[in-house]
């Protein structure tokens, strides 16, 4: 699973129909299992075949969200909960699975 979107650059400029592949994850149990955060960091690829073809990212961006175990389709797929989570962020909103 993947996002394609376009991005705008911190420069000022638009890449059309970029690649964006969470490549890492990690959770953080505080104090309970209802206080669980989870981790996840975003990389940014040219296009699939890039990254398929072992292109490394030129840019990646991290971010922090609270584990959802109130969903039972979602609840399980913690990769799947985070692209939910990527979807609602600025700059992802438009971005369609891939």
């Amino acid at each position: 699973m993947a996002l394609e979107l376009d991005y705008e650059h911190d420069l000022g400029f638009t890449m059309n129909g970029i690649y964006a592949k969470i490549e890492r994850l990690s959770l953080e149990n505080k104090n309970n299992d209802e206080d669980i955060s989870v981790d996840y960091t975003v990389k940014f690829y040219k296009t699939e075949t890039a990254r398929q073809e072992g292109e490394h990212p030129f840019g990646g961006k991290s971010f922090t969200m609270p584990l959802n175990v109130s969903n039972g389709k979602t609840q399980y797929n913690l990769v799947r909960q985070c692209y939910l989570h990527l979807k609602e962020q600025e700059g992802f909103t438009n971005s369609i699975d891939s």
